[in-house]
């Protein structure tokens, strides 16, 4: 009946919506920290989580890029850490090679002053 594919429709629609604002969301409320001692990774919609690597512990720090990533100029950068068994990956990166370089940049002079 008519007012069953409406309805139908409806919950499509309504689910789509959720759906992209969750991403939307999400993405707001993501940071990505890099200071001359430490890089970190924050995020959460309703809780606030937050990741820290200390620039002296990273070990070693990559790109990784998609299909999709290639054309659009995005990627997602990688970041482990020694003795702790920890990563970081920053998502959606803009221009992900040249944040990479400012990256290793700043774990080089981190490392070189210890």
């Amino acid at each position: 009946s008519e007012q069953k594919v409406f309805f139908m429709r409806l919950a499509i629609i309504v689910a789509i919506v959720f759906d992209d604002l969750v991403i939307v969301l999400d993405w707001l409320t993501t940071q990505y920290t890099l200071t001359s001692r430490r890089v970190q990774f924050s995020f959460g919609i309703i809780g606030q989580q937050v990741k820290t690597i200390s620039l002296e512990q990273v070990t070693s720090a990559d790109t990784q890029f998609g299909i999709l990533a290639r054309i659009f100029g995005y990627g997602t950068i990688l970041i482990v850490a020694a003795n702790i068994n920890s990563q970081i990956s920053f998502k959606g990166i803009g221009a992900p090679k040249q944040k990479l370089d400012l990256i290793n940049a700043a774990v080089i002079a981190a490392q070189s002053d210890n």
